[in-house]
């Protein structure tokens, strides 16, 4: 009886560590495997977690941007976006390079500086 309640308890563990280490995995855009770039960053963690604090930034930056005077600022950084997702898909499956535009645009959106001049 021991052995069946220990092996249920090591299974219901497993499962859980398995499907949190799939949550890792797993991206928005991961179903639609779209550019080179994009099944690379869908096989790596790493480059998931960076995809993921990129589009945080991204987001905290935009509602940080309310309001009628800021429309400007967020269309700039719309247009902005749309060119760095160009430039990041020049990488092609080169993780060493997506990693590094990554760290560089997730520098770029923490210290954007917006607002009237």
């Amino acid at each position: 009886m021991r052995k069946l309640i220990l092996g249920c308890f090591v299974a219901i563990i497993l499962s859980i560590t398995g499907a949190a280490n799939a949550e890792v995995r797993t991206n928005s855009r991961c179903n639609f495997y779209l550019t080179p770039s994009e099944q690379t960053i869908c096989q790596s963690v790493r480059l998931s977690q960076l995809d993921r604090r990129m589009k945080l930034s991204y987001k905290r930056l935009l509602r940080q941007m309310r309001g009628f005077r800021y429309w400007r600022d967020r269309w700039e950084l719309r247009r902005n976006q749309r060119a760095w997702f160009s430039h990041r898909n020049r990488c092609g499956s080169n993780w060493r390079c997506l990693t590094v535009k990554y760290k560089r645009r997730i520098e770029r959106l923490e210290g954007w500086e917006y607002g009237p001049v």
